[in-house]
């Protein structure tokens, strides 16, 4: 692992779904055959891989964006966000149908439930999508949510396999659907992973260990060079497999 010297030399590519959030508060979730008010509805530019872009290039990363978008109203606004912060879309392809969407109901407490449409084609463009040209020092960081259909899975894998036969630092921010789904996983992808980000839950599923300690033994075990297991308000737990120091970071 290396120092940063400067940010802006930095190259980042992100991969994973691009996606619009049509957002409504509500008091309480409805009953089935109700008919429930709806507060307030947002319509927002969203998606794991495309937050991590966004948040990258504000940090002056030079970022690039992976992904497919449809060729609907959604899509404008998608890569519309995107460019205004930034993030190069050179590799967002554009395929027939809609846009990835999700519609999310947050109640009163703040708790969000969530419905997605994430089943876009993307057959005709997947050898466009991860015939990167990475060069040596370059990152990749890839969203677990691209493990949730084998299309999409090949992807990831092959430009995982891409990105590590050319000297580039892989990042991976796994979903519950990845922690689950492991026969999508390529063969030895732990191995192949520099850092690795699960919540408590998915490193469980991952790992077999509830601890967040023990987990990320486990993780490095696996070949992880560095896992940062997130636990909500209790903060993080990082090991790196360097030192094999696990270290416990409040929130």
């Amino acid at each position: 692992m290396r120092e940063l010297i400067g940010l802006s030399k930095v190259k980042l590519y992100t991969y994973g779904d691009i996606l619009v959030e049509l957002s409504a508060n509500v008091d309480d979730l409805p009953i089935v055959g109700s008919d429930q008010t709806i507060k307030s509805f947002r319509i927002l530019p969203g998606g794991s891989s495309p937050n991590s872009a966004v948040s990258a290039s504000i940090l002056k990363v030079q970022v690039h964006q992976i992904g497919v978008v449809g060729n609907d109203v959604f899509s404008t606004i998608l890569l519309d966000d995107l460019k205004s912060c930034g993030v190069c879309v050179d590799s967002v392809m554009s395929v027939s149908g809609s846009s990835a969407f999700a519609v999310i109901l947050v109640d009163k407490n703040g708790e969000r439930t969530m419905l997605s449409y994430r089943d876009i084609s993307i057959s005709a463009v997947m050898r466009e999508l991860y015939n990167v040209k990475f060069s040596l020092g370059d990152f990749l960081h890839i969203s677990g949510y691209a493990y949730q259909s084998l299309d999409t899975s090949e992807v990831a894998n092959n430009l995982l396999r891409n990105a590590k036969n050319s000297g580039v630092y892989v990042s991976l921010d796994p979903s519950y659907q990845f922690a689950i789904n492991q026969s999508l996983l390529s063969q030895n992808l732990m191995e192949d992973l520099d850092y690795i980000f699960p919540n408590n839950n998915e490193a469980y599923h991952l790992t077999g260990q509830k601890s967040p300690d023990e987990a990320v033994k486990a993780l490095l075990d696996m070949g992880v060079g560095c896992a940062i297991i997130t636990c909500g308000n209790r903060g993080c737990v990082i090991g790196d497999s360097s030192s094999r120091e696990i270290i416990q970071i409040p929130s």
